[in-house]
């Protein structure tokens, strides 16, 4: 079984029956896999955005206005994002290996700790 495939029956067995897994399942039912591909690779540029970004600080303009990037990017393409949304995923970022060696490979080592604070500083204003 090919990687997508596994990570799709994964994601259906742990959020199959929430409204943003259906809603996911609505909006790119009629999607290829080339532009579900293209999807994924600017879901992974907003990361390596963030890894550009570091320098200036979690709480930076050019910071906060990625993390709003990648609240807007979501909605967009896979399911309404809300900011309680946004912390659950920076939550699983952080805890789940497979996400936190995708995200700090498109921005570099430590991205993804400095992606959970910028959305911890996002969520709480």
């Amino acid at each position: 079984m090919d990687r997508i495939k596994q990570f799709e029956e994964e994601a259906k067995k742990k959020w199959g029956t929430t409204p943003q897994y259906s809603e996911y399942m609505d909006n790119n039912k009629n999607k290829t896999s080339e532009q579900m591909a293209e999807i994924g690779k600017e879901f992974m540029e907003i990361f390596a955005k963030f890894g550009e970004l570091k320098k200036y600080g979690v709480d930076s303009l050019e910071v906060q206005e990625n993390v709003k990037n990648l609240l807007d990017f979501i909605t967009a393409n896979f399911y309404t994002c809300s900011q309680e949304m946004l912390l659950n995923l920076a939550t699983m970022y952080m805890s789940d290996e497979r996400f936190k060696t995708n995200v700090d490979k498109a921005g570099g080592e430590g991205t993804t700790e400095f992606v959970v604070k910028a959305i911890k500083t996002y969520c709480s204003k």
